[in-house]
């Protein structure tokens, strides 16, 4: 299957809200995730449990499109922009432009380094 066949997935998975599902689909049981420079969140148990208190955090999705995709067969490499407002559990309503760089082997997910303004809200 052809790397822009995954993305394209693993998109369709994220907007129709089925993200818990789209990590044990897309991602390697060893993926790493980053957020801007934070540090690195290793091993897909890990990763589960850190986007699941994301997840419980956000109360409302008010809207999530991707607004650009790019993918290099032959590196691996995928990027994709997201554009997303949702309402968290503390009531206020947060809005984010943020950019995944995705390193992908054997069709799964190894690397993602998410790019966003930590001030936007």
């Amino acid at each position: 299957m052809s790397l822009a066949t995954r993305v394209a997935d693993l998109i369709q998975y994220i907007q129709t809200g089925r993200i818990l599902d789209a990590m044990t689909e897309f991602y390697a049981p060893d993926a790493v995730m980053q957020e801007n420079n934070s540090a690195p969140t290793v091993g897909l148990a890990a990763n589960l449990e850190r986007e699941k208190q994301f997840l419980a955090f956000v109360k409302e999705w008010k809207s999530l499109s991707i607004t650009a995709t790019a993918v290099n067969e032959a590196t691996g490499h995928a990027f994709i922009q997201y554009h997303f407002v949702f309402i968290g559990t503390d009531g206020k309503t947060y809005t984010y432009d943020q950019v995944s760089a995705q390193t992908w082997k054997n069709n799964k997910i190894t690397l993602e380094k998410f790019y966003y303004d930590t001030a936007a809200k």
